[in-house]
């Protein structure tokens, strides 16, 4: 009999991981709310979006883990009336132990 793996269980768990290498400081430093766990795609293994508390307008964060094993983050606001993406930073090619720094750096204070 083959095992099948819950898609779902991967996806929490890649986002549980890269929640835990950010750090709870700089998670709370930035304002991390309400955090979604992404879907597997052809471009990412997984990853986490939340929402940056941040003052007007809203702000949101996406941590992807790519094939590679690098993180790529974005930071971008949704275009009202239509939510488009409008990205405020982008960086790619983020190793684990430089993840936290990269948050805390590229996060509009």
């Amino acid at each position: 009999m083959k095992h099948v793996e819950d898609p779902s269980s991967k996806n929490l768990y890649y986002a549980k991981t890269i929640l835990a290498q950010a750090g709870k400081l700089t998670l709370l430093a930035i304002g991390c709310l309400n955090p979604v766990a992404l879907e597997e795609t052809k471009d990412r293994r997984g990853g986490v979006q939340f929402k940056v508390n941040s003052p007007k307008p809203r702000q949101y964060c996406r941590v992807e883990l790519t094939w590679m094993d690098l993180y790529k983050i974005t930071h971008f606001r949704l275009k009202r009336g239509t939510f488009d993406e409008i990205v405020i930073a982008e960086t790619d090619g983020v190793f684990c132990d430089q993840l936290s720094d990269e948050l805390w750096n590229t996060t509009q204070h």
